[in-house]
C-alpha cells in the first residue's frame, strides 16, 4: 500500500498534468474570456496570440487591434460586460476551428470570432476579429 501512495500517485499526477495541458479550441476561448474578466482585453489578446516569431512580425497590427478593442469594449463605449456564449463552431478537418461567440455588453452585443489552427500537436490562435453585426455568423 505504501508503494501505491509513494510511486503510483505521483506518476498519475505527472501524467495527468501533461494530459490536461492539451488545450482544446473551446478551452482556449474560455481562458481568453477568463483573462478578459480578470484583467483586460489587451491581456486576453496577448494570451490568445502569445509572443513568438510570428506575432513579432505583426506587432504593430496587434497593438492596433488591442487599442481598438480597448476603445470598443470600454465601459464608456459599450457599458458593462455581462458575459459570452459560444454560438457556433465550424470545423475544417481535424486541425482548423472557427468559434463564434456572442459577447454581451450593456449597450449592445458583439460577435467575437476566434480562428484556431493546430499545425502539429498544439492549438494556437490564428486569427481574431469582432463585429457589432451579431446576426452575421460567418467570418
Amino acid at each position: 500500500m505504501q508503494f501505491y501512495r509513494n510511486v503510483i500517485i505521483p506518476v498519475l499526477l505527472i501524467f495527468g498534468t501533461s494530459l490536461s495541458a492539451q488545450d482544446t479550441p473551446q478551452s482556449i476561448v474560455e481562458r481568453f474570456f477568463k483573462v478578459y474578466e480578470d484583467q483586460n482585453i489587451s491581456s486576453a489578446i496577448d494570451f490568445y496570440f502569445p509572443d513568438n516569431r510570428w506575432t513579432q512580425s505583426i506587432g504593430e497590427d496587434l497593438e492596433k487591434l488591442k487599442a481598438n478593442c480597448e476603445n470598443y469594449f470600454s465601459e464608456g463605449y459599450s457599458g458593462q460586460y455581462f458575459g459570452y456564449e459560444m454560438i457556433r463552431t465550424d470545423e475544417l478537418g481535424k486541425h482548423y476551428r472557427k468559434i463564434t461567440c456572442l459577447v454581451r455588453f450593456e449597450r449592445q452585443p458583439f460577435r467575437f470570432v476566434f480562428v484556431l489552427y493546430k499545425p502539429n500537436d498544439r492549438w494556437k490562435g490564428q486569427n481574431f476579429f469582432f463585429s457589432d453585426k451579431v446576426e452575421e455568423t460567418g467570418g
